[in-house]
């Protein structure tokens, strides 16, 4: 892994699409579909923002809407700054790169895919598949309306979902999928888009999808499946225990190694349902880190630790909130559970 410490967004900084903020959604589009990229960059007056195809799943009216009304801000990295802390950053905002600045211009992205990329293989060979996963994801079937994943992708801030025929993986719809289906056709006019948009997504998911998903086995070892992802040139992999869907691993996933080194724990450690304001995300994460470097100094056998955070509304000022972390060790499983409710101004 030191390999990776010595690394600078320099050594990994890539092209990236940069347009203007009156550009409009229907051409940003175009731009990600010509370029096969995730999202693009902009910038407004001294502020830099992303809009990525999950953004683009918000918009209801692609020739009409621009770039200036859909966008959201993010921090921009300069050459010099090291690598190991850019993914915390990411994860932060939920984006998949962040821009590149010299001199007030973008000039580049540092992007999840080149930092995983450069992870050495002696890393990525200590840990297995299941320990990075996301478990249990959202699964639809092929008779799915993509209307349906549309919503779900939005309303759970995903880009994957698994689809199944007779109980068995069929494929993974992913948001690029589904945002490059919006485009009208040649021959809809413009005034007649919004009711094309409607009927153009009231078709099942079979109809959106490859028919080769990329999948591993539950206990694959990390540099095997992102191997395999890299060859497919695919942004997942659903993870199966005979046929059976137990979770899906994405570029963000593997991230997580990088959080654990960072963390100088050297076990895999994640975190579901982090608070969508980067700060409280910060500072949750922080909290069960901290957490865990604790127990380790006193449990030095711990070879991994999650934890799964669920929110719910309850009243207008409270939310009442259930975490539930897990504590591995080679002979067994310890489970915690805390629930209580949060005031308004807690």
């Amino acid at each position: 892994f030191s390999s990776l410490e010595k690394l600078t967004v320099k050594d990994l900084k890539t092209e990236a699409n940069i347009m203007d903020p009156d550009t409009s959604i229907s051409k940003v589009i175009g731009a990600l579909r010509e370029s096969g990229r995730y999202q693009v960059f902009t910038k407004i007056e001294n502020k830099f923002g992303i809009i990525s195809m999950r953004d683009i799943l918000k918009v209801t009216n692609i020739t009409s809407r621009k770039i200036s009304s859909t966008y959201q801000h993010i921090p921009m990295v300069n050459l010099d700054q090291g690598i190991q802390n850019i993914s915390s950053v990411m994860e932060k905002y939920r984006v998949r790169a962040l821009p590149v600045v010299e001199d007030n211009e973008i000039i580049g992205e540092i992007n999840s895919t080149s930092i995983v990329n450069a992870i050495s293989q002696d890393t990525l060979k200590k840990f297995k598949i299941k320990s990075i996963m996301t478990p249990n994801p959202i699964v639809m079937t092929t008779k799915d309306l993509t209307t349906k994943a549309k919503k779900t992708m939005i309303q759970k801030r995903i880009d994957h979902i698994p689809v199944t025929e007779n109980g068995k993986l069929k494929s993974v719809t992913t948001s690029s999928q589904i945002v490059f289906r919006m485009l009208p056709s040649q021959s809809v006019e413009t005034g007649m888009w919004g009711a094309e948009k409607e009927k153009r997504l009231d078709y099942p998911l079979k109809m959106v999808f490859d028919e080769e998903p990329v999948t591993c086995e539950v206990e694959a070892k990390t540099s095997d499946v992102l191997e395999a992802m890299q060859k497919r040139n695919s942004t997942y992999s659903a993870v199966l225990l005979w046929d059976e869907i137990q979770g899906i691993v994405t570029y963000r996933d593997f991230l997580k190694i990088v959080a654990a080194e960072e963390s100088k724990l050297d076990i895999p450690i994640y975190i579901v349902g982090l608070p969508e304001d980067p700060f409280e995300a910060e500072s949750t994460r922080d909290k069960f880190l901290k957490t865990i470097t604790g127990l380790k100094k006193s449990f030095p056998e711990i070879i991994e630790a999650r934890s799964t955070i669920q929110t719910k509304l309850i009243r207008k000022d409270r939310r009442r909130y259930e975490v539930k972390a897990m504590i591995k060790t080679p002979k067994e499983i310890h489970s915690y559970i805390q629930m209580g409710d949060i005031n308004g101004n807690d």
